[in-house]
């Protein structure tokens, strides 16, 4: 496969996980990553956590520059509760960990480039969580000017942007499960989630643009935090077409007979409630799933 050609501007980039695991989400970043990596930019991963037992291998090899911070100081849990603000504060941990990186950072590059002059841009990419948007929002274009009045007696003329990505999944307060215990229950877990809920809305709506992965996720991602967030547009997962091997290819024949296919790819946890699958082939009944498979991978 060739090589893409070099961009025309060299970015910073900086992309914000909350945990690098094995997931569809995970496997994402990480295409991201190499994509742009290999385009000559330069890309950072901040994650609040990385098992290298349990983690892809890009992730782990030095194919890619992974910090991790931010799970130190909280757990992202206790007795299986307070997941989301766990959540929120690991990354509000990592973020300030970052900036204090960049901010050393800038200085050093601003000293490479006293004689420079022209504007280079930082993106942040911000995955699944937007607690940290608002704060890089307000914080990192500071860094830059505090850097440059350090530089005051140069010659430089380096000016720097910052533009803030948030890819959204789907909308957690959608994923929370608000029905389960007696009432007084419920009613403590939708006081419990109404900050957070709005706290969502409100951080995301400080970035400067929201894609989402799908069609059906953008419409979901509207209709909860309405058209404040702007025209929000579908970035698909990427696929790797460059290590395709000619030995997979099926000759002869079509594959699995001829059988219409039923296919569900999903991680094997309660959230994506496979089950929801199998009783669906099942309602069809026997004389409708003739000719069919249902794959569950």
């Amino acid at each position: 496969m060739s090589k893409p050609p070099p961009p025309k501007k060299r970015r910073t980039i900086t992309i914000l996980h909350p945990d690098l695991g094995i997931g569809g989400a995970e496997r994402l970043i990480l295409d991201v990553a190499l994509s742009l990596q290999a385009r000559g930019h330069r890309v950072k991963i901040y994650t609040s956590h990385r098992d290298l037992n349990h983690c892809f291998e890009e992730a782990r090899d030095g194919t890619l520059d992974v910090t991790v911070r931010g799970n130190t100081v909280f757990p992202d849990q206790i007795a299986g509760r307070f997941r989301v603000l766990f959540a929120v504060l690991r990354q509000v941990h990592l973020v300030v960990g970052l900036l204090m990186t960049r901010r050393e950072q800038e200085q050093t590059d601003n000293q490479a480039k006293s004689e420079g002059e022209g504007e280079e841009e930082d993106l942040y990419i911000v995955d699944q969580v937007p607690a940290c948007v608002p704060i890089l929002k307000t914080f990192a274009p500071l860094l830059s000017s505090s850097s440059q009045s350090l530089q005051g007696n140069t010659k430089s003329k380096l000016k720097r942007k910052q533009r803030i990505l948030f890819y959204c999944h789907f909308p957690d307060q959608l994923l929370a499960r608000r029905d389960e215990g007696g009432v007084i229950r419920r009613l403590a877990k939708a006081c419990y989630r109404y900050p957070f809920d709005w706290f969502e809305g409100w951080a995301i709506s400080a970035a400067d643009k929201v894609v989402a992965n799908s069609n059906f996720t953008c419409g979901i991602v509207k209709q909860v935090f309405g058209e404040g967030l702007g025209d929000v547009k579908v970035v698909y997962p990427c696929v790797d077409t460059g290590n395709k091997k000619e030995g997979d290819r099926v000759e002869g024949g079509a594959l699995w007979g001829g059988k219409k296919i039923l296919l569900s790819i999903n991680r094997f946890e309660r959230k994506k409630d496979v089950g929801l699958a199998i009783r669906a082939y099942h309602g069809l009944g026997e004389e409708r799933r003739k000719g069919t498979r249902l794959v569950i991978a």
